[in-house]
């Protein structure tokens, strides 16, 4: 972890007290991912970041987000978020009948906040380290995915899915973080 990662977290949602949870910047991370957009099991990430030190993407990002430290979205990345206790206590907790091993939850959290008033952001001026794939083996995940997929498109439909997945994946922000943590990144791998 890098060091403030969770001041920068918390300081967010004490910003504001609409904002249901937040989450980072991250290497495996779906739309939150830098230097590229993640995309099924695709570690491509991994092999980019593997050589830099999780605390210089960071103080990277803090410094390259200033005057747009958040994001706001539709979803967020359950590997990593923060919640606002009020909009738990509102919204309740991920539905573990429906989703009892994991894969799907944090989609359908987020979407019962949204549509409960609340709203949701990705902290571009903090990054914190996935290490994707410790929980489940390849095969696992896949089932989880279809199986949550299916329970998320029976409850909500697929085209509030595909929105919900747009707001960060499409992102203009998040186009041009990559774009630069990619420039970045490549510059501390030549110098190598």
């Amino acid at each position: 972890m890098s060091a403030g990662w969770l001041d920068k977290l918390q300081k967010h949602l004490q910003n504001d007290p609409n904002l249901a949870a937040v989450g980072p910047v991250s290497n495996n991370a779906q739309a939150q991912s830098i230097p590229h957009q993640i995309i099924g099991d695709n570690l491509e990430n991994d092999q980019a970041t593997g050589f830099i030190k999780p605390q210089l993407l960071n103080e990277f990002l803090h410094i390259w987000s200033q005057g747009t430290e958040l994001l706001w979205a539709e979803s967020l990345n359950g590997f990593c978020m923060m919640f606002n206790s009020e909009s738990v206590a509102a919204v309740g907790l991920f539905d573990t009948d429906a989703f009892p091993r994991g894969y799907g939850e944090e989609l359908d959290w987020c979407i019962r906040a949204i549509d409960a008033g609340y709203s949701l952001g990705v902290a571009l001026d903090t990054y914190v380290y996935h290490a994707k794939g410790k929980s489940f083996s390849s095969t696992e995940r896949l089932i989880l995915k279809e199986q949550a997929n299916e329970i998320l498109n029976r409850k909500y439909g697929k085209k509030r899915l595909d929105s919900a997945g747009k707001s960060v994946r499409l992102s203009p922000h998040m186009t041009a973080l990559r774009s630069l943590s990619d420039v970045f990144i490549k510059f501390y791998e030549d110098e190598d």
